[in-house]
């Protein structure tokens, strides 16, 4: 009579698991910076566009009735901004769409159109239309522009476009 003694091996070892773990650690650290900054281009990009539409709209505003809107007013826009109403930024009357704070501003007769990075009001886009050109500013004493908005940032201000 014969023993069989074979026995069936299938399945990975412990140390082919702890290799591929590894690769995968190794790939998640090097693609999720870079994930981090498309997704924050991406809120910045459209935040640029919703503010060179508010600047628009606003220049567009003045035209037909020779003065800008307040802060406090935003109903003679003739765009839709997206976002809810319920944002306490400052007096002025905003939208609030979960990434940015959106408002316009009329200092001196001149329109600023302003795009206010949530929750940390004190990095905005924004843009003057008698002007055109876009700005993007950090600072304050408590906010430091993680690396990834401070480089994006940078980037707005030289070039006008991310």
């Amino acid at each position: 009579m014969r023993k069989e003694n074979a026995v069936n091996k299938s399945g990975f070892t412990l140390l082919e698991l702890l290799v591929v773990v590894l690769i995968i650690g190794i790939l998640a650290a090097i693609a999720l910076p870079q994930y981090k900054k498309i997704t924050e281009k991406a809120k910045m990009v459209e935040a640029v566009t919703m503010v060179k539409s508010i600047a628009e709209a606003q220049q567009r505003y003045y035209l037909i009735n020779d003065r800008y809107l307040t802060c406090k007013e935003t109903e003679g826009l003739d765009i839709e901004v997206p976002g809810s109403d319920n944002c306490n930024y400052s007096t002025c009357k905003c939208k609030d769409n979960g990434n940015f704070i959106y408002s316009v501003s009329n200092t001196s007769g001149e329109s600023i159109a302003l795009a206010h990075r949530k929750p940390l009001y004190t990095y905005n886009i924004h843009i003057i239309p008698s002007s055109n050109k876009i700005g993007c500013n950090y600072g304050g004493a408590n906010y430091k522009p993680s690396k990834i908005q401070k480089e994006l940032c940078d980037e707005l201000k030289e070039k006008g476009y991310l």
